[in-house]
């Protein structure tokens, strides 16, 4: 199983760094603030998971592409 799966259920909390990337293929400037990357993964809202979702399947094609 890919990390983006991972990520995608709550298996595993995406990196400060993986974001950043993605971030910037999206052409998102501004950074996360801390307290939101640094939450437990237990403690991030349905809002943030959805947000996050949506980054994923934004950035998914372009990762396909790249390969």
């Amino acid at each position: 199983m890919g990390m983006l799966p991972l990520i995608e259920t709550g298996k595993r909390r995406l990196s400060l760094r993986s974001g950043e990337r993605i971030g910037e293929a999206l052409g998102i400037n501004e950074p996360l603030p801390e307290e939101d990357w640094r939450r437990q993964p237990l403690e991030i809202s349905e809002d943030m998971v959805g947000t996050l979702g949506a980054c994923l399947a934004a950035v998914r094609p372009i990762a396909h592409v790249r390969s």
